[in-house]
């Protein structure tokens, strides 16, 4: 049982996740919330160390299943290192991706079997439960070309097409079993009006971090 509240914040490639979760710590940390922020894959000297070989794009002909096992192993050491204890220890912990992004780019991208691909991340997350999953939606279309327009791509970045039509179908489709869900559109929403809905969400949602 969470001691502490665990957000994942999630979505396809270009929806700008990740800045809308620097912006959103930065602000909780200045209003005193007990926020720590972490990213998948990364996190630990392990975990970053598969980060580096999953978004190199000399392996670009990694097997899928390889890939799911090294995501998997690098989210395994960031529970069980960081993750947990933080909960432990009554934070508020913020993490850009985690299980939502196996089941939309290994379940639906890679086509793996989705129970199997289920079964495998429920020991990677050890029951760690997820409070508020942030989906962060972009037409898959769009978040591509701003991915291309913001410089150099990565491994899964560089993927075809399709690969990231399924992608985007993953999210929509599938979600993992969570407490709360906020879904976000960022097609066409400003920064600042997108930090405002997942600000407020937040406060809404876990008051006892914030003070009266």
């Amino acid at each position: 049982m969470n001691l502490g509240s665990f957000i994942v914040v999630d979505g396809p490639e270009g929806g700008g996740k990740s800045t809308q979760v620097k912006i959103l710590v930065s602000r909780l940390a200045k209003e005193g919330v007990p926020v720590l922020s972490v990213r998948e894959p990364g996190g630990t000297e392990l975990s970053e160390g598969v980060r580096n070989m999953l978004l190199d794009v000399k392996y670009k002909n990694m097997p899928a299943p390889s890939e799911l096992f090294l995501f998997l192993a690098a989210r395994a050491s960031l529970v069980q290192e960081v993750i947990k204890p933080a909960l432990k220890n009554k934070m508020l912990v913020i993490a850009d991706r985690f299980s939502p992004a196996t089941y939309a780019y290994q379940a639906y991208g890679r086509k793996l079997p989705k129970k199997i691909v289920e079964l495998a991340n429920s020991l990677a997350v050890d029951e760690v439960a997820i409070d508020l999953y942030i989906k962060v939606m972009v037409d898959y279309d769009i978040g591509l070309t701003r991915k291309k327009n913001s410089g150099k791509l990565d491994r899964m970045e560089l993927e075809e097409k399709q690969f990231h039509q399924r992608v985007y179908e993953g999210y929509n489709n599938f979600s993992p079993s969570v407490a709360d869900c906020l879904e976000i559109d960022t097609t066409s929403k400003s920064i600042e009006v997108i930090h405002d809905e997942m600000y407020e969400g937040i406060k809404k949602r876990f008051p006892n971090f914030f003070s009266v």
